[in-house]
């Protein structure tokens, strides 16, 4: 018993490291199958808090809100990460089986977030008071848009190049939290 438990013991350290590496791997690697390219967000229904992405027809990922407003999973190539809140004011975490790999701080008042991803600062803004257009930037260029198919849909279109899948889908799982928090000022306001 004990040869197979030393046995154990030394394959151990190595299952973790090949968790890790995929786990670098997966976000590291540019977008797989061209997805810098143009996305398109679609509820999975009319009522439904999980969105679908596509890319020219072909599925890519799912997002789902969690039953706690301020939670979520993301599904790639059946990898799930998961997104919470760290406390009631806290950031949101982005993590793979408990490893962080971004986090962003909201500032609502502002319509806006700062996250942090692979050690570079970048900001996720309304581009305007009056539009559901938010603006990914860096050091004040910017860098892609995320925006409502039309000024009615919940469609959403992603233009971000240059990252890979899953943070693309993180930045747009911020913004849709922040409309659906718009959405829920003005149906309680009305």
């Amino acid at each position: 018993m004990r040869a197979v438990e030393q046995g154990w013991q030394a394959y151990k350290p190595s299952l973790a490291t090949f968790k890790q590496q995929r786990i670098r791997e997966f976000f590291q690697e540019p977008a797989s199958k061209g997805a810098t390219a143009m996305l398109e967000a679609v509820p999975r229904h009319w009522y439904s808090n999980t969105y679908v992405i596509l890319q020219d027809g072909q599925e890519l990922a799912e997002i789902r809100r969690g039953l706690l407003r301020e939670q979520g999973s993301i599904v790639v190539e059946g990898q799930a990460c998961t997104i919470r809140r760290a406390g009631l004011t806290g950031p949101f975490l982005y993590e793979v089986d408990g490893a962080p790999l971004a986090q962003a701080m909201s500032h609502s008042v502002r319509r806006r977030f700062e996250i942090d991803y692979a050690g570079q600062r970048y900001s996720l803004r309304a581009q305007s008071l009056w539009t559901r257009t938010f603006l990914l930037e860096r050091n004040g260029e910017v860098l892609g848009t995320i925006r409502p198919r039309s000024l009615w849909s919940r469609r959403a279109i992603i233009e971000i190049p240059g990252f890979p899948l899953p943070i693309v889908l993180f930045f747009f799982w911020l913004v849709m939290i922040q409309w659906q928090r718009e959405q829920a000022a003005t149906a309680s306001g009305a």
